[in-house]
């Protein structure tokens, strides 16, 4: 089966240059003998191809193995790999190796190692140990990649490259070397036009007595005994999040050069933010990601929000995930055995919410290194036949061949776009730099308010603003600003109030629109429309177990708010009416829901002036606030989600339950919409497929899932 065959493309990360001569491997006879890496090469091709693996992905860390001593190259097990790759009909993506620069480099160039907020130097010896900025690597990163790209670039079986790996991760973001504050310091004089006295303003160094006398006085933010100027920050972080934009876009200009028509991509880590990943994005062909998850045990929120950010970086495209990781992982504090068919549910997952293929890390266990109990496909035991993963690729190939057969897909379409979430990495920082409770989590509260939109069926995507969002506004019904902190300009307040003359409506939650773009406080907090509709008299954040209480004019479930709350006066009566009211607590009777007036054939604005918990009577009132339309529901207490698409005018629905138990889905609209096809998939305990293709006789009401299992369902909509 060709890749074009494939509703969904499977690879796995590969190491070519961590094999050794001589080491045992096991042959698919069964004998275990002592390889040459050509023969180890030729047997990993073999099981690759067997178990339906598509793409090798190679070379991220293989710097010190290609250059060994600087301008001695060894080729040689790469030019293998990508051979044998062709002769099986693998395609290779191959990365870019500046993560980790060799000793040798590092010897000559010690300035090239970062130095941390508190002063102390990475040394050599893990990977990330280079500071992006300084302008001797970025020579030597420009030369690697060149060579790289020449060696490589034109073989035919290379059909993608991947820069880097994991920029800014690990905190790596934040370095301090003088390299940084020089070209720091020019930053600014550009950005301020070379006005130190705009500065000062802008800094309000006032405060503290921190004025400057010219650009060269600017410090970078270390470490001090109470906080740093939080505009200084900010700025400071703009600064490193365009610093490693232009390092990558170095590599993407070579690599256009030297390997044309080969896409790029970059393996995004979605739970760091210290870099705004859509302008990571901006030079990339597609975007790619380290799928990971830092929770004890498996989120599928946290996912959903990942894979829905992933694709909205390229404005709706299709993204790819770069590396899946396994069910055991060697860095959390526990690496706990979670269930193998988390394998399963993850890749159904990823495709139905945008990913055109996953690759596996890794391919190999590792017998040494930091990484040596990481989980891989081929296991530690060369005496196991067949690995637990491998069970789950062959489980995962069937599943997709099956949909494509039973619907008659050549791809599988991405969801429909119905919610649009503002999701500013700088509101991030921001909110981060002055936060004034630290249960405030931006990237959580985006989290936790996909949750009605999954469990209902409505699609969700994502923007970096209101101005970016444009072209997928026109698609959606409802508009989300989640603490977006900057105030809104003219342009954004005439696209809002556009979007609501359409029939869109729009829902922001506390901490939206209360600074400017320096991050210091408006006079003007949450002006949406016009100046005089409202104004702010207090707001601050709840103790950890403390909740407010709303009760809504319309009755119905108290709801509960969380972390933050602010006390807002409604002085433009005729534009805004209120829909609930904090009941008890500091704000006692003050508006919680303040919202427009309906207008026929007009959406409307809600502010909700409390961080929500997410119960089941507040998603409800959400979709009856929103006039929001089930496609597909599961019960609030279900670990289950849903899925909608449509494409060339068909329509789908999907649905996977993450449950250990039965589930049972509701098709609100059967009257209208009558399902014409069925597939449904489970995995058995010995991992092999327990499947269900089905054209039914006549509409359903309820669908049923078995635990741990995937729905895929085509409708026929009257």
């Amino acid at each position: 089966m060709s890749d074009k065959d494939r509703l969904f493309t499977l690879g796995v990360a590969y190491y070519p240059d961590y094999l050794s001569e001589g080491k045992e491997a096991r042959l698919a006879s069964g004998e275990i003998k002592r390889l040459t890496v050509a023969q180890r090469l030729r047997v990993d091709f073999e099981r690759m191809r067997k178990d339906g693996i598509s793409v090798v992905r190679i070379g991220e860390f293989s710097w010190s193995h290609v250059e060994p001593s600087p301008g001695v190259l060894h080729t040689e097990v790469f030019t293998q790999t990508l051979d044998l790759a062709l002769e099986f009909g693998i395609s290779v993506m191959l990365c870019t190796p500046t993560a980790t620069p060799p000793k040798w480099l590092i010897d000559a160039h010690p300035e090239i190692l970062p130095i941390t907020r508190t002063g102390y130097r990475i040394p050599w010896g893990g990977r990330r140990h280079y500071d992006p900025v300084s302008p001797h690597y970025r020579a030597e990163s420009r030369r690697i990649t060149e060579v790289y790209a020449k060696a490589f670039g034109a073989h035919p079986a290379v059909t993608a490259w991947q820069t880097d790996n994991e920029l800014a991760n690990h905190s790596s973001a934040e370095i301090f070397t003088d390299a940084v504050l020089a070209a720091f310091r020019l930053w600014l004089e550009r950005q301020f036009a070379g006005d130190i006295a705009s500065l000062n303003e802008t800094w309000f160094t006032c405060f503290w007595s921190q004025h400057y006398r010219s650009f060269n006085e600017v410090e970078l933010p270390l470490h001090t005994w109470t906080e740093a100027n939080p505009h200084l920050e900010l700025a400071y972080r703009r600064f490193m999040s365009e610093a490693y934009r232009d390092f990558q876009r170095d590599q993407v200009e070579i690599i256009r050069r030297y390997s044309p028509g080969r896409r790029v991509t970059h393996n995004i880590v979605p739970m760091m933010f210290d870099i705004c990943l859509w302008q990571l994005c901006e030079d990339l062909d597609i975007a790619g990601y380290d799928h990971y998850q830092m929770q004890a045990m498996p989120d599928p929120l946290s996912s959903a929000s990942q894979y829905n950010l992933m694709r909205s970086l390229k404005g709706g495209r299709k993204f790819i995930v770069l590396e899946q990781q396994p069910v055991q992982v060697n860095w959390q504090q526990v690496n706990g055995r979670w269930g193998i068919d988390w394998l399963f549910l993850w890749g159904m997952q990823a495709a139905f919410l945008g990913a055109e293929g996953m690759y596996y890390f890794s391919w190999q266990r590792f017998y040494g290194g930091v990484e040596q109990y990481h989980d891989g496909i081929v296991p530690h035991d060369l005496r196991l036949p067949q690995s637990r993963q491998e069970l789950i690729i062959a489980a995962k190939t069937k599943v997709f061949a099956a949909v494509a057969s039973h619907f008659d897909l050549k791809a599988l379409p991405c969801p429909t776009t119905d919610v649009l979430i503002i999701h500013n990495m700088e509101s991030l920082w921001a909110h981060d730099i002055s936060s004034q409770t630290t249960l405030w989590n931006g990237v959580r509260l985006i989290e936790q308010l996909q949750r009605p939109f999954l469990r209902h069926g409505l699609g969700i995507a994502m923007a970096p603003s209101i101005a970016a969002a444009m072209g997928e506004l026109s698609k959606a019904k409802l508009l989300i600003l989640p603490g977006y902190a900057f105030e809104l300009s003219r342009s954004e307040i005439a696209a809002i109030e556009a979007f609501i003359a359409a029939g869109g409506s729009v829902w922001s939650l506390p901490r939206t629109a209360v600074k400017d773009q320096h991050g210091r406080m408006s006079p003007y907090p949450l002006q949406l429309f016009a100046r005089d509709d409202f104004y702010f008299d207090d707001a601050g954040g709840l103790l950890a177990q403390e909740r407010e209480a709303i009760r809504l004019n319309q009755g119905g479930p108290d709801l509960q708010g969380q972390i933050w709350a602010e006390k807002i006066v409604v002085a433009n009566h005729r534009r805004w009416t209120e829909a609930g009211r904090f009941y008890g607590g500091p704000y006692d009777q003050a508006p919680a829901i303040i919202m427009t007036r309906p207008d026929h054939g007009h959406g409307i604005y809600a502010h909700f002036a409390f961080y929500p918990v997410m119960n089941e009577a507040l998603e409800d009132f959400v979709m009856q606030l929103f006039d929001l339309k089930p496609r597909l529901t599961a019960a609030f207490d279900a670990d289950v989600q849903t899925y909608s698409f449509k494409d060339d005018g068909r329509s789908f629905l999907a649905a996977i339950n993450f449950a250990a138990t039965p589930q049972t889905l509701t098709l609100p609209n059967a009257d209208t919409a009558h399902l014409v096809k069925s597939y449904r998939s489970s995995l058995q305990p010995n991992l092999s497929l327990n499947e269900a293709a089905e054209v039914p006789s006549q509409s359903h009401l309820c669908l049923q899932l078995a635990p741990r299992s995937m729905g895929f369902w085509e409708l026929s909509e009257a």
